[in-house]
């Protein structure tokens, strides 16, 4: 441990000397914002799945702007106070990370863990759990990303807590250019239909997701009767202004007052409020130093196989198999007769695990091993191998050859 406040004595006296804030200036109207935060990019790490030491790495060199905003997302100071200087940053991370610890722990746990080693990509999945994101993003992604997801499914239940005419309220201000042709077709969408429509716009695409959401946050607001006591909100000089202030907690209080899933469940609604702070801070010295954002938030692999992964029903004339479709390439089976017309399925035949990948729009499931009431033993067979995926609903999906899987 004293390494680490010997370490954040000299950073801090490094930064000191070398950057420009000589104050706090949340949702400044020069560059000194840019200028300030654009200088931590490179630990950003947006590849990455961050484990502690990405953390602490990025708190340390974290810009006093940040910092005061990761402070109100942690009601550790009011969040219409005026910002106060950060006169002693050791304290101060310490303080952020210890709060953090306590939001995400139980009081059993905590006594056993460390505000120094916060594994805080395990974190991040944790929330996303919480809060519903979907599971093969939170088991194969990078950093970023998940916390991307998170900020996305925030907005997805948002919207759905709003009435048609909210809903296209909000479609006006964000698509002041009337860019979108027909706001009343996308006010009908489901949030999750909405955010797919929107994401193949300039709305929602890369960086521009952070432009619309500031405008979201300032309108929904309204809606639910959240007070934001910071006017500057409706008026950001940039973006990165908006995301160097306190969005983390503006998110979630909208979010509480709207009813969404994690609400009454503060732990992870008070950790998702500082997660949407650390991200936002993240694309802010992104931005801020002039990265470009093609791929950074896309999730990487096979979109397909994202699809699939899940729990089906095979239905073949002599079997019929429920398959569990795990994101890390692995399955467990249960085999069963083919059903007949009268009963749901047949007598149990087989249990199995094994592994299913899809390359190039094809799918291959090959057991490798089954259950002989104590132990399991190999026994590879070709379930599918190569089959087309033709089409992919909620549903069903369609393979070549007439093969379907029901999802259960």
């Amino acid at each position: 441990m004293n390494e680490i406040v010997n370490r954040r004595t000299a950073l801090g006296s490094l930064i000191a000397a070398t950057t420009m804030v000589s104050g706090p200036r949340l949702f400044a109207t020069d560059d000194s914002t840019n200028q300030d935060i654009g200088t931590i990019a490179k630990y950003v790490h947006p590849k990455v799945s961050w484990s502690y030491a990405e953390l602490n790495d990025f708190l340390d060199v974290m810009p006093d702007t940040g910092i005061i905003s990761l402070q109100k997302s942690l009601h550790l100071i009011p969040h219409d106070a005026k910002a106060p200087s950060i006169e002693d940053r050791t304290t101060t991370l310490k303080e952020i990370q210890t709060q953090l610890l306590w939001y995400s722990s139980n009081v059993v746990t905590y006594p056993f863990r460390h505000e120094g080693k916060i594994g805080y990509h395990n974190l991040a999945k944790w929330v996303g759990t919480e809060l519903g994101v979907d599971q093969w993003i939170l088991d194969t992604q990078p950093t970023l990303v998940v916390e991307r997801a998170i900020q996305e499914k925030l907005f997805v239940d948002i919207w759905d807590k709003m009435s048609p005419e909210q809903r296209r309220d909000v479609l006006q201000k964000v698509d002041a250019d009337g860019y979108l042709k027909d706001h009343g077709a996308i006010a009908a969408l489901s949030g999750a239909g909405a955010l797919a429509a929107l994401s193949m716009t300039v709305h929602l695409a890369g960086f521009a997701f952070y432009a619309t959401m500031s405008t979201v946050i300032c309108t929904v607001a309204g809606f639910f009767g959240v007070t934001l006591p910071f006017a500057a909100y409706t008026g950001a000089a940039s973006t990165v202004a908006f995301l160097s202030g306190p969005v983390g907690w503006a998110l979630l209080a909208i979010a509480a007052a709207a009813g969404v899933t994690m609400a009454g469940r503060a732990n992870p609604r008070k950790t998702a409020a500082v997660i949407c702070q650390i991200h936002a801070l993240k694309v802010a010295a992104l931005e801020a130093s002039k990265q470009t954002d093609g791929g950074l938030f896309d999730a990487m692999g096979d979109p397909i196989k994202r699809q699939l992964v899940g729990r089906w029903r095979i239905n073949g004339k002599k079997e019929t198999i429920d398959i569990s479709l795990a994101s890390d390439g692995t399955f467990t089976a249960d085999c069963f007769t083919a059903a007949a017309k009268e009963v749901e399925r047949g007598a149990p035949t087989w249990q199995g695990q094994g592994s299913w990948s899809v390359r190039d729009k094809a799918l291959t499931l090959k057991r490798t091993h089954t259950w002989y009431k104590v132990f399991w033993s190999e026994n590879p067979r070709e379930i599918y191998k190569g089959r087309k995926v033709l089409d992919i609903t909620p549903i069903k999906v369609l393979l070549a050859n007439d093969a379907a899987l029901e999802r259960l």
